[in-house]
């Protein structure tokens, strides 16, 4: 007999820093905004990378998760019982994810997180790469413990669990290193883009170089594909490590957060 299975082990808030910056306007106003005030310098390659978060963040203001069907609006004729009614169930609309990467310091962090402090929608999550995976792993623990170790998958309904807890993930300093990670990455994800879950990345290195010389990676590389496929691939090729300018200039604490 089935057993109902209570996925929600670890809550994803219990990952997300304070937000600095809340407002109701874009991450790009937000950015001009500091610019004026002088508390950061302005970088036109991080403003290139705000245009790409700046059109995802109009996009999800009305956005609906395209596992979820609509229907389809009918005739004031049809509505008042002439004609035929037909409602098909269509998908919604499907929009692509962020990958940000660049050298270390170029502000991706920064940029990333100006971008969620925005966004508005309430099923959002901002986290650190590695703890999403620590609590993938310790989801799936406690699924083996559930249920017999002949039962089905249980990352297609971890996925759609995740999906029902974040319309919008941000992740930050995507990187993969273990092969358990490795192995799940593709299925999990892929479940989630499937649920409508938009992911937002930053990473110190791009999609094709991702768990470089790993165990087994010709098995890794569909996931590859996959995040090209599923999401705005970004370079912040500035050459400026904003880590560097801060300590030299002893900026604050509030000027130097456009190094991370």
């Amino acid at each position: 007999r089935k057993r109902l299975v209570c996925w929600r082990l670890i809550s994803f808030s219990s990952f997300r820093p304070v937000v600095r910056y809340i407002s109701s306007s874009g991450p790009l106003a937000e950015y001009d905004k500091l610019v004026k005030k002088g508390t950061i310098q302005e970088d036109p390659y991080q403003k290139k990378a705000l245009e790409h978060l700046e059109k995802l963040f109009e996009n999800l203001k009305d956005y609906h998760p395209s596992s979820l069907p609509i229907q389809k609006k009918t005739s004031w004729w049809e509505r008042i019982g002439f004609g035929k009614i037909s409602v098909p169930v269509v998908p919604r609309e499907h929009l692509k994810g962020i990958y940000l990467y660049g050298d270390v310091g170029c502000g991706k962090t920064f940029l990333m997180d100006l971008f969620f402090s925005a966004v508005t929608i309430p099923l959002k999550r901002r986290c650190h790469f590695h703890s999403f995976m620590i609590d993938v792993h310790k989801r799936i623990h406690k699924w083996r413990q559930e249920k017999p170790s002949d039962e089905y998958d249980p990352l297609p309904p971890l996925a759609k669990a995740i999906s029902s807890e974040a319309t919008l993930l941000c992740f930050d300093e995507f990187q993969v290193t273990d092969v358990a990670d490795a192995m799940i990455l593709q299925k999990l994800f892929r479940g989630m883009f499937e649920s409508g879950t938009v992911v937002v990345t930053t990473s110190n290195r791009p999609p094709d170089d991702l768990y470089q010389g790993g165990i087994q990676r010709d098995s890794f590389l569909p996931f590859i594909d996959l995040m090209k496929e599923e999401n705005i691939v970004h370079c912040i090729d500035s050459g400026v490590d904003y880590r560097t300018k801060a300590f030299v200039n002893k900026k604050t604490d509030s000027q130097s957060g456009q190094a991370t």
